[in-house]
């Protein structure tokens, strides 16, 4: 269950949910789908619940933010030539079940939820995906 649900951005809406693992690591797992494991939140998976995003006003490693509709930005795996070529013919984009990236390879396997790509762009070497949840 979510610890807190209220965001007022006209963007997303979000809330606050716990790491399975608590990530111990502290990593920065921003811009990738998650989903749900015995109440806590994963990686991936087969049931992407949304995005999770970065909250500078509130960190704890333990927790995310997981934007749950709207618009927000996701990692990809996708190269950008690909990116363009599959938005343009239309074609539906995969979320890899292990990296909670897009990509092309695994099946993005929630019947409850579908996201629409509107703009990507090359940052830091890895390509960035806007999409509506």
């Amino acid at each position: 269950m979510p610890q807190v649900t209220v965001d007022l951005s006209p963007v997303c809406a979000t809330a606050w949910f716990e790491w399975k693992d608590g990530n111990e690591d502290g990593e920065d797992r921003s811009e990738l789908f998650v989903s749900m494991e015995q109440g806590l939140l994963v990686i991936g998976g087969k049931n992407p619940i949304g995005v999770t995003v970065k909250d500078l006003t509130a960190f704890h490693p333990a927790a995310q933010k997981v934007a749950l509709s709207g618009l927000v930005t996701v990692r990809s795996g996708v190269s950008s030539e690909l990116l363009s070529v599959n938005t343009i013919s239309e074609k539906k984009f995969q979320v890899n079940a292990n990296t909670g990236q897009i990509d092309t390879k695994r099946k993005f396997s929630s019947s409850k939820h579908s996201f629409t790509i509107i703009d990507a762009s090359r940052e830091t070497g890895q390509m960035k995906v806007k999409v509506i949840l």
